[in-house]
């Protein structure tokens, strides 16, 4: 939790976007009959893949117009940054498969970048 609070902190929009992706998979989970568990590891894979951007500059996450060569470069890192820091933050014996992949996938288009 230490990591959801360094982005409350870092970018307050990205915390409270979190918490929104993360209770409507939740919801859905429950629509489609997930068990309890199931619905734990599914809200918490939902809610941490913002989590890296706290590694990014605001002044990049906040850029009012088109990202530069520079940028991108920095952006996309964020898909590898993203389950190193959920690695970091849980331990690499207590992140499910599934979290690293939601993790990973986020930030990817169907070019994988």
């Amino acid at each position: 939790m230490l990591g959801f609070t360094t982005l409350r902190c870092h970018n307050q929009y990205l915390q409270e976007h979190s918490i929104n992706v993360a209770l409507l998979s939740m919801t859905l989970g429950n629509r489609v009959g997930y068990t309890k568990v199931e619905l734990t590891d599914l809200g918490l894979a939902a809610l941490f893949p913002n989590v890296e951007k706290c590694a990014i500059a605001l002044d990049i996450l906040n850029k009012p117009c088109k990202f530069s060569a520079d940028d991108w470069e920095i952006l996309h890192t964020l898909p590898t940054q993203d389950v190193l820091m959920l690695v970091t933050l849980r331990g690499i014996g207590h992140v499910p498969l599934h979290m690293a992949g939601v993790s990973f996938e986020h930030h990817m288009n169907y070019d994988l970048f």
